[in-house]
């Protein structure tokens, strides 16, 4: 590096969580990836609260929950393409309207649980092409040692949504016990 490159890289300011979050892009890419976990996890537990609730089976309600992770990982494979190919802000926003729209089919009562496990897997599959365009508008909106800050940012973000999902699945679980489950079943309004 010459001289001058390495006054301009002292005299930057090192990046820091006010300073990352004081960028208004990314608060816009960080508020939609907490919406974003929060409302994937929160889906995910109440698949498996409801499944249990009608099925009463501790197996079948585990591997529901387990099997909310796959189509992710595959929706990453297989879809991910479409946040390269076209504007990247535009996917991230029709991929959320799409999945709102999906949670919103998954709200209707007594919808069956084969219709419900689908809604869910594509719905999850859909978080591929989502995170594809939001990690690369991430790194144009972000630079150097704030691109890295704003990861850990994400990365935070994405575990804590996580923990609180299992938080509210596990207030949820215990205000509605298992002998309540099968006492009332499709009269709750989990259903």
């Amino acid at each position: 590096m010459t001289e001058l490159a390495l006054k301009a890289v002292a005299s930057e300011k090192p990046a820091t969580f006010r300073a990352v979050l004081a960028v208004t892009e990314f608060r816009a890419l960080w508020s939609a990836e907490l919406f974003s976990q929060l409302g994937d996890q929160f889906a995910r537990v109440a698949i498996a609260v409801l499944v249990f609730q009608r099925t009463s089976s501790a197996a079948l309600t585990g591997l529901t929950y387990a099997l909310t992770y796959l189509p992710s990982m595959v929706g990453g494979l297989t879809l991910s393409w479409i946040g390269d190919r076209y504007p990247r802000r535009d996917v991230i926003f029709a991929v959320d309207l799409l999945r709102a729209a999906l949670v919103a089919l998954m709200a209707l009562p007594g919808m069956p649980l084969p219709v419900l496990g689908v809604l869910l897997a594509v719905m999850t599959a859909l978080s591929g092409p989502f995170k594809a365009a939001q990690l690369a508008l991430l790194a144009d909106v972000l630079t150097g040692d704030h691109y890295v800050v704003g990861l850990s940012i994400r990365q935070i973000t994405i575990q804590s949504a996580q923990i609180a999902g299992f938080l509210g699945g596990g207030l949820l679980a215990q205000s509605l016990s298992p002998t309540m489950l099968r006492t009332y079943g499709p009269s709750l309004p989990l259903s």
